[in-house]
This record gives C-alpha cells, sequence and structure tokens, in this order.
C-alpha cells in the first residue's frame, strides 16, 4: 500500500493516492486530480525518454573510451616489458640514485635497528663535532654512522623533484 502513495516510486497509482491523502475531497476532484497525476507522469517518462535519446551518442562514445582505457591498462598489467617500463625502471634508478647520495636508506635495509613506524632514515658516515642532539638535520651532518635519524625535507625534496621530472617527460 506505501509503495503506492509514493509519489516517486514505480508502483504509484494516483487514485490510491488520492483518496488516501486527500480523504474528504469529492469524487469529482479525485477524478480531475488523478488525470492531472497521470498527465504529469506521462510527462516525465516523456523528458526522460528525450533525455536518453538526445544522450545515447555521447553514453555509447564514453562507454567505449572507458572500455578502451581498460583494455590498454589491462594489457600493459600482463606485459611487464611493455611500453613505460623501460621508462619506470630508469626513473627508480635515478631516484635510488639521489636518495644513495643524500644517505637515504630504506629501513628495510637496516634490519631491526630501525622503527617500523618511519620508512626512511638517514645515516652519516663522518665524525659529529656536536652532541647529536643538538645539531641540525642535513644530508652532511656529520652524525657518528650509528646515529639514524628522520629523512631531511631537503633530500626528500630532490627525490620528488626527479619523480616529478621523470613522470612530465
Amino acid at each position: 500500500m506505501r509503495d503506492k502513495v509514493i509519489y516517486s516510486s514505480p508502483n504509484f497509482d494516483p487514485k490510491v493516492f488520492l483518496s488516501w491523502v486527500h480523504k474528504d475531497m469529492s469524487a469529482a476532484d479525485l477524478e480531475a486530480g488523478a488525470l492531472t497525476l497521470k498527465t504529469d507522469l506521462k510527462g516525465r517518462t516523456q523528458q526522460k525518454k528525450l533525455l536518453v535519446k538526445e544522450n545515447f551518442d555521447c553514453f555509447v562514445s564514453c562507454k567505449t573510451t572507458i572500455d578502451d582505457i581498460e583494455s590498454k591498462l589491462r594489457q600493459i598489467e600482463e606485459d611487464p616489458e611493455g611500453a613505460g617500463t623501460a621508462h619506470l625502471y630508469s626513473v627508480t634508478l635515478k631516484i635510488s640514485g639521489v636518495a644513495n647520495r643524500c644517505g637515504i636508506r630504506s629501513s628495510q635495509d637496516l634490519g631491526d635497528e630501525q622503527p617500523r613506524d618511519n620508512p626512511l632514515t638517514v645515516s652519516c658516515q663522518q665524525p659529529h663535532p656536536r652532541p647529536v642532539s643538538s645539531h641540525t638535520l642535513s644530508p652532511t651532518c656529520g652524525c657518528p654512522s650509528t646515529a639514524k635519524h628522520p629523512a631531511p625535507t631537503v633530500a626528500l625534496s630532490s627525490v620528488f623533484f626527479l619523480l616529478q621530472q621523470a613522470f612530465v617527460l
């Protein structure tokens, strides 16, 4: 019953709606209201059909484009030697080189020495003239080789710059 009185429901019944919502109206008023509602619903149905007809070509074009992109992505995923793989590999080598020059090592390289919540660290190889707690972090701060610090922003920005340049090309 409730489905028949909800205006947006596909099971909407104008007579049930008018008789339930407008109980105190006369039969003639209910018939006129039912006719108005039917006309309104038919008009909306025609509007929807027209909208679908006007935009059908656009829908088909979008669907074709999406299918093409999906097909190309699937092809790239299946072919590890495909286009773009060599470029991505060379970019990875460049980034690794910059990271090595800056002293950035992954936590996997450090074993259990490094806490798991910080994947990047800086390891300085030179003796440090000041106590470790009072120095400013930089890739060449001179900390003892046993000191591990969060990677400095300068080194990370170099890595991110290389990433950005690699994907712009």
